[in-house]
């Protein structure tokens, strides 16, 4: 009787789970619907101007975030199947398809050209759940940019060719060390957050209106 209790339960439980699990994914589901709107092909996409794609790819990006602080979804398995389920071949391969123009949009702000901003769209954008966090607020998005750029001048240095030896060698890692030690970061992250917030509160001022239809979906 005790064993048949248990898988009773057991039994209740899963279905408890599955039917949150499918709840939750309903909810996911109608409130990105609700950001992208009209635009369901790619052809659609292609049609609107450049700063509408990035307005557009900003309030996904940001609805991601409010979902993964909310626990309705984490990891990029997740990220990934769900932006494939929604919007098909539209996003490429998901979210590193969607941030690399706004992205690389903030780094064009910021002066950064050819070789380094390419390795750090690439660099900011492999860490999708990181990427996903730092979008909840300009201050933590400039964190994760300054970071990304001493990793990225760190490599090109330590890949610098034309110094061989003990000597070279050991300045440059010296030098790599200092940028990234924390108080160097921390300098950095002042120099650049007015320029990255700047391009966040405008990002965030043109997806209010749609935040706003999305909070009646929480409550």
């Amino acid at each position: 009787m005790k064993l048949n209790k248990q898988i009773r339960k057991t039994i209740l439980e899963t279905k408890e789970q599955k039917e949150k699990f499918l709840i939750e994914q309903s909810l996911v589901k109608k409130r990105l619907e609700m950001i992208v709107s009209n635009v369901k092909t790619v052809d659609d996409y292609n049609k609107l101007s450049e700063a509408k794609q990035l307005k557009l790819n900003f309030k996904i990006l940001q609805e991601l975030s409010f979902l993964q602080e909310n626990n309705l979804i984490n990891e990029q398995a997740d990220f990934t199947s769900i932006i494939k389920d929604l919007f098909g071949g539209l996003f490429g391969s998901g979210v590193e398809t969607i941030a690399e123009p706004v992205i690389g949009k903030i780094l064009d702000s910021l002066g950064f050209k050819g070789k380094l901003k390419n390795f750090l769209v690439s660099f900011i954008t492999s860490k999708p759940s990181d990427l996903i966090n730092a979008m909840k607020d300009c201050k933590l998005l400039t964190k994760l940019i300054s970071e990304s750029i001493v990793e990225g001048m760190v490599m090109s240095m330590m890949e610098e060719r034309g110094a061989s030896g003990k000597g070279p060698s050991l300045i440059r890692n010296l030098i790599g060390g200092a940028m990234k030690s924390n108080s160097f970061i921390t300098q950095l992250e002042s120099q650049l957050s007015t320029s990255v917030c700047g391009i966040f509160n405008g990002f965030t001022q043109n997806a209010k209106a749609i935040q706003d239809k999305l909070s009646s979906t929480t409550k």
